[in-house]
Parts: structure tokens; C-alpha cells; sequence
């Protein structure tokens, strides 16, 4: 391989000499593992594979890949390397995200269609293109994706050509896709762009957490702080009824990783312990979540019931308006029967209207 990835083999075993609880990490999930360098460069990912047999094929499995910023090196460099890691990629893992940040003058716009073509072919569904701010115009319009569903352009798009478009007048115009992302940066480290808001909530509860947490490496320190935030993120959703003994385990590694890399974690790990301890005491658990259980039995059989009191209430309040109608109905035809008897009394006399409503032979002979 070229100088670029002889440096980075170098690099891996000073990244390893500086990483001291390696095995913390390497217990930790591959999916974990992925989400932790997705936070971190491809050099830096690459390097890793020096760590130990665990990490070695590690990085080419992963669902992300950032390449930037490599400002000193040469075209000829950052090509071969950007090369070899795509083409030593599992081309069977899932790729779904892919960053070309490269700040170099000399990147050619032919290493760029490379990249570019392939995201698409490789149905990436978020695309960045970090460029110089002089960089030459980019075309994109002899390129197809139907899976991508996030396009990011750097610097920030200010024109758009459109040339030999024809459509009707109706046409809207809408590019979802295409978005201008959210300063990443806190206190001078670049992160995850959601992390911001935690990490300042951390500083106002617990300013202590970074007191000693200083790095000469920048990238490493952005990856802590990922780290720490990524597990953070995670750790304050999770309820107790989800928790299990794996769960402990991977987050006293991670925790115990990150107070040796100078983090002062201690009150999230007095928490874990004292989840630890509660969790241990299974009687007691199991029987609150049993009577939650029933509880949320219980309410939903009330409100089937009530539900059920509401369609009778619904019903009988159906019943009552159909019988009040049949009341008024009656009096309605009552009161016209007695105008039509009074009527006829007129017409023929009390004998007529005897007549009329029994038969004809009554009063004709006497009672017996």
C-alpha cells in the first residue's frame, strides 16, 4: 500500500499505546463498535485494526465512513487510501452513510465522481460533500440514486443552474433532500451536532466530568466525548424493567474506558451501581412490574368497559329520543281523533259518533 496507509499503520500502533483499556472496548458489541467510529475519521477507523485480532476487520464492516481532512497529503496519496478503504471494504455489510470532507487543493473532480458513483452504487442513503470554498462548480445531473434520502453540500449551496429543463408551469420545484447541517462544535471539538445541548448540560450539572480530561489528540478527544455522549444518550432511555446483566457489564466498560481516558464519569457510574443494586433485587422488582402489569390490565379492561357504558349510554339515549318521538306521535294523533269526534258529534249527534267508533247494531236492543 501507499505512504498514507503505512503512516496509518504506524499511527495504529500509537493510537493502541494511548488507548490503555483496549479489552474494555473490544467486549462491546460490533454494532457499539460502529456506532464509536462513526464519530471518528476513516484514518483513525483504519488504524484501529492494529489494536488487536478483535479489531482487525472491525473497520470494514462499518455502516459509516468520514474522509477528511488531510490537507498535507498528496492527491496520489489520498487517492490510494480513499481506494483501499473502499475497495477492502465487506462489500456485503450494509453501507449507509458517507462523508467526503477532503480540504486539499489538488483533489481532482475525477476522484470526487469516484466517491459519488460509489455512494450510488452502493445505495447509500446520505451523501456529504464537504469542498473547498473555491472549488469548481460540481455537476451532480449524470447521477441517478433512488435510495438516497439525505444529500449534504459544504460550503452551503447559494446558486442552483437548472439548464434545458422542460416542464409544465405547475411543476413544484422541492429538494428534501438536500440540507445545510448544524454546527457540530463544542468548546473547539468537533461533535456530533444533537451532542451539543447534552455536553453543555453535563458542564452546568457536573463541571468536574472534564477537569483532567485533556489530549493532545484531537480526534481522539471528539471521539470520547462521542463516546460519552452516545452512551449517555442510551443510558438515561432505558428502564429498569429493560436493563439486564449484559446491559451492566458494557456499560461499566465503557464507563471505567472513559474515566481513564480522563473523563470524570463518577456520577454516572454511582448511578449504574445503584441500579446495579436495585436491579439484583429481583423479588422486589419482579413484583412491582407485576403489579404494574395488572395495573395496565386493569386499565385497559376499564376503559373497554367504559367504553362499552358509553356506546349502551349512546344506544339508551337513542331509545329515549325514539320514544319521546313515538309519545309526541301519539298525542299528536290522539288530539287529531278527538277533533275528528267532536266533529262528527256535530254532523250526526251522540248516536252517529256511538256508531262510528263501536258497530252499527249498538243501542239497538237492551243489555241483557
Amino acid at each position: 500500500m501507499g505512504e498514507m496507509v503505512s503512516r496509518a499503520k504506524k499511527k495504529g500502533k500509537i493510537l493502541a499505546q494511548e488507548i490503555g483499556d483496549e479489552d474494555l472496548l473490544s467486549r462491546l458489541s460490533d454494532e457499539l463498535i460502529h456506532k464509536v467510529l462513526s464519530f471518528v475519521d476513516a484514518k483513525v477507523a483504519v488504524q484501529t485494526s492494529a489494536l488487536s485480532r478483535r479489531w482487525k476487520f472491525i473497520w470494514t464492516t462499518l455502516p459509516f465512513l468520514n474522509f477528511g481532512w488531510y490537507g498535507n497529503s498528496t492527491h496520489k496519496n489520498i487517492s490510494e487510501f480513499i481506494r483501499h478503504v473502499l475497495s477492502n471494504r465487506d462489500h456485503d455489510s450494509h453501507l449507509s452513510e458517507l462523508k467526503f470532507c477532503v480540504h486539499n487543493n489538488v483533489v481532482i473532480k475525477d476522484l470526487v465522481d469516484k466517491f459519488v458513483e460509489y455512494a450510488i452504487s452502493h445505495n447509500v442513503q446520505s451523501l456529504t460533500l464537504d469542498l473547498l470554498d473555491d472549488h469548481k462548480p460540481y455537476k451532480l445531473s449524470t447521477f441517478s440514486s433512488k435510495s438516497l434520502e439525505k444529500l449534504i453540500f459544504l460550503p452551503a449551496i447559494t446558486t442552483l443552474h437548472l439548464s434545458k429543463c422542460v416542464s409544465p408551469m405547475t411543476t413544484v420545484w422541492n429538494f428534501p433532500a438536500v440540507t445545510i447541517p448544524d454546527s457540530g462544535l463544542w468548546r473547539r471539538h468537533e461533535v456530533n451536532s444533537e451532542f451539543v445541548c447534552l455536553l453543555d448540560r453535563i458542564m452546568q450539572k457536573y463541571p468536574e466530568t472534564f477537569e483532567h480530561f485533556t489530549t493532545k489528540n484531537k480526534k481522539l478527544c471528539s471521539m470520547y466525548l462521542n463516546i460519552l455522549c452516545t452512551s449517555l444518550n442510551d443510558f438515561i432511555k432505558i428502564s429498569i424493567t429493560d436493563f439486564d446483566c449484559e446491559m451492566i457489564v458494557a456499560y461499566r466498560d465503557v464507563f471505567s474506558y472513559l474515566q481513564n481516558q480522563g473523563l470524570d464519569v463518577s456520577w454516572v457510574v454511582n448511578r449504574l451501581n445503584y441500579i446495579e443494586h436495585i436491579w439484583f433485587s429481583k423479588a422486589l422488582v419482579n413484583e412491582l412490574h407485576s403489579i404494574d402489569c395488572h395495573i395496565e390490565d386493569a386499565k385497559t379492561k376499564l376503559q373497554e368497559l367504559q367504553a362499552q357504558v358509553n356506546n349502551v349510554k349512546i344506544k339508551l339515549q337513542d331509545l329515549e329520543t325514539r320514544v319521546d318521538d313515538a309519545k309526541s306521535k301519539l298525542q299528536d294523533l290522539q288530539t287529531l281523533r278527538t277533533e275528528k269526534l267532536t266533529e262528527i258529534e256535530k254532523a250526526f249527534g251522540t248516536m252517529g259518533t256511538n256508531i262510528v267508533v263501536g258497530f252499527i247494531g249498538d243501542d239497538l236492543l237492551p243489555n241483557t
